[in-house]
């Protein structure tokens, strides 16, 4: 009995043993397994980036254009723009040359590898278009030599005759484009009016107060045009001009001269002191 007793304990000690080395394998297993590598994402294809990138940039492009030029996003039916108009100051004219600039420098630095041939097409264009823009803006300085210039940007003919909307709410983008025409209408006083007069009045350097003809935006006016120059040129008409057609077409000019010559007109368009020279000149 004692020996039976004896090797009953000592299996029982055996499988107590067996158990605990178990028991450790398994928590040792358990402590040196690591967690399944995390899947290696793709690498992003170039090509999607580039296309994504140029959508981006063409999109705001097209927005930030309309926010410069909101007569011409009305025209093309964004009339969330309705009345507005750009800023035709000289440091406005300024700034939208910087802006283009630096616009067509990041258009530049978008990589044509990798874009489907319709964006190809579309950088193309829209680098053309920036040349464009600044070519007459920086380099001929069109909105300062050549007043047709503002002709197609003060047209009112989209409010007027574009049924795109009630009459009602189409006035109300007129008004807010008319009242947006800030001019002298006397010495010292500029106001807001419905239109901008096409007159231009070459006043003598005596002829007002120092300072009357100044506007916020130019405190060196070289010229006065609008209201003003319509209603103080019917009083001194030799110095008033109206358009350069009817200087073109005086019975009193002889077109064999060179005044009939294309060369003239940039001395309509430059500045107000050089036609007072010319008139000088001319002794008129």
């Amino acid at each position: 009995m004692t020996f039976r007793i004896h090797r009953g304990r000592g299996r029982v000690r055996a499988a107590a043993a067996t158990a605990t080395v178990a028991a450790v394998l398994i928590a040792t297993a358990g402590c040196s397994r690591q967690p399944p590598p995390a899947p290696v994402a793709p690498a992003p294809d170039p090509s999607a980036t580039a296309r994504a990138a140029w959508n981006d940039f063409a999109s705001a492009f097209i927005e930030s254009y309309f926010k410069s030029h909101p007569f011409f996003a009305v025209q093309s039916g964004r009339h969330e723009f309705d009345g507005q108009m750009s800023d035709w100051s000289a440091a406005g004219f300024q700034k939208e040359v910087d802006r283009l600039k630096q616009l067509r420098t990041q258009a530049l630095g978008l990589s044509a590898q990798g874009l489907e041939p319709a964006q190809r097409l579309e950088q193309e264009y829209l680098l053309s278009v920036i040349d464009n823009e600044l070519f007459w803006l920086d380099q001929a300085r069109a909105p300062f030599k050549n007043p047709a210039w503002y002709i197609n940007n003060l047209d009112p003919e989209v409010y007027l005759s574009r049924d795109y909307a009630p009459l009602e709410k189409r006035l109300t983008g007129y008004l807010g484009y008319a009242r947006a025409i800030p001019q002298l209408t006397a010495p010292g006083t500029v106001e807001e009016r419905f239109l901008l007069p096409s007159f231009l009045y070459l006043s003598s350097s005596q002829e007002f107060p120092e300072g009357s003809l100044v506007l916020p935006w130019n405190k060196k006016l070289a010229e006065i045009v609008g209201e003003f120059a319509r209603s103080h040129g019917a009083k001194v008409p030799v110095r008033l001009v109206s358009s350069a057609k009817s200087w073109l077409s005086h019975a009193g000019v002889d077109r064999e001269e060179a005044f009939a010559n294309l060369q003239i007109f940039p001395r309509f368009y430059e500045t107000a002191e050089q036609l007072r020279t010319w008139l000088a000149t001319h002794k008129v």
